[in-house]
């Protein structure tokens, strides 16, 4: 039997983004469109989708990817047969931050970071991988999610839970970089207030030493000094205004 074909309108914008629960920063937080169908394969992501409960009108019951795999061994002939898609748009403008997924050689194609997993867990992700599509078009920042199913509310289902999972696991991502930037920050907040007590040091000596500074040499190495505070103190308050923000 071949399922009707359904697509779920386009969204488009940071805001419609923010409309799935992501909370998107600015051009620091380094994650593009490119980025999202590395995330949507990547293990992290795919592993609690095929664990996650989906309802099987065959069955009359909901289990998960993994249980039924291990019911059905042969789950892509179960599923698969005379279908079309269900597809979702998605926004993608979002800056690039995740470089390299570790991945093994028995990984199937386009799944990254296997490892650690059952043979059902396997199976079951290599199929999931198989039935769902990715594309991101440049021009309009929009990435389109395509799986198919031989039943139209299954591969509802899988769409949901691949974006459910998505957004957790976007976030995830963005608190992890948050987190750096925040220990970053505080280690160079620390270390230019060391710098800044150093400067005040060297000035207050200089002038403790030449009270009454006369010559050009001494008034050239004052105005040094001084310049060494200010630009320490601008960027020591710069870097607690971000602190306190991050």
């Amino acid at each position: 039997r071949e399922s009707a074909g359904q697509e779920v309108g386009g969204l488009s914008g940071l805001a419609a983004l923010r409309g799935f629960g992501l909370n998107i920063g600015g051009g620091a937080s380094g994650l593009t469109e490119e980025n999202y169908p590395e995330i949507l394969r990547s293990r992290e992501l795919l592993l609690p989708v095929v664990n996650s409960p989906f309802y099987f009108n065959d069955l009359d019951t909901s289990m998960s990817l993994v249980a039924y795999q291990t019911r059905h061994p042969g789950l892509p002939k179960v599923l698969i047969k005379g279908i079309r898609a269900v597809t979702i748009d998605l926004p993608g403008n979002i800056l690039r931050w995740i470089r390299g997924v570790d991945s093994v050689a028995t990984v199937p194609k386009g799944v990254s970071g296997i490892v650690g997993l059952t043979r059902d867990e396997y199976e079951s992700i290599k199929f999931l991988n198989g039935i769902f599509s990715v594309s991101v078009a440049r021009t309009s920042g929009m990435m389109t999610i395509s799986t198919t199913t031989k039943d139209p509310f299954l591969s509802a289902q899988i769409i949901s839970t691949l974006i459910d999972n998505l957004r957790l696991r976007v976030q995830d991502l963005y608190t992890e970089k948050s987190r750096e930037n925040v220990g970053f920050i505080g280690a160079r907040f620390e270390e230019t207030g060391v710098d800044l007590e150093e400067a005040e040091g060297d000035l207050a000596r200089f002038l403790d030493a030449n009270r009454d500074p006369q010559t050009a040499r001494l008034r050239v190495e004052v105005e040094r000094l001084q310049r060494q505070v200010t630009i320490k103190t601008e960027l020591y308050r710069e870097l607690q205004t971000q602190l306190m923000q991050a």
